[in-house]
């Protein structure tokens, strides 16, 4: 619930410099796209701008939508590996430098399962995906029967 408001999601995305956390924990082997997956045979180029950097703004929006910066989301994962932590620990400060706070706990495979997908224990969670290039694939995760 302390997420429908669409202002909260955006400011979110707002408050990452996006370009600069691709070239530091995933240089040569990423590439920013404004979807949920890679786009290139049906690209919108109307994306590519979307949500620049911006801390002020992330802020205002936060503010508008009288978002409570003392409470604490819960953020799952299973990535465990040194650079997603570190990954993790850019996002938690980049988060909180806008007024919002992250708990990050990084489960095993087993824990988060159940939590992510049977329970809803989260907030806040980084997961990956594989499907190919089919949209298809993403339905499980955006249509509303599901």
């Amino acid at each position: 619930p302390t997420l429908t408001d669409k202002r909260v999601r955006q400011a979110f995305i707002y408050a990452l410099d996006r370009p600069l956390l691709l070239s530091s924990f995933f240089p040569d082997r990423a590439r920013l796209v404004n979807a949920a997956m890679k786009q290139d045979a049906w690209r919108n180029a109307a994306l590519d701008n979307l949500y620049p950097h911006d801390q002020a703004k992330a802020k205002q929006l936060l503010k508008d939508a009288n978002w409570d910066s003392s409470k604490e989301l819960n953020f799952i994962t299973y990535y465990s590996d040194q650079n997603s932590k570190d990954l993790m620990a850019a996002l938690q400060q980049a988060w909180q430098d806008v007024g919002i706070k992250i708990n990050i706990t990084f489960q095993d495979t087993a824990t988060f399962v159940p939590a992510f997908y049977q329970k809803g224990q989260y907030d806040v969670a980084y997961i990956g995906g594989t499907g190919g290039y089919d949209p298809d694939a993403l339905r499980p995760y955006f249509a509303s029967d599901q």
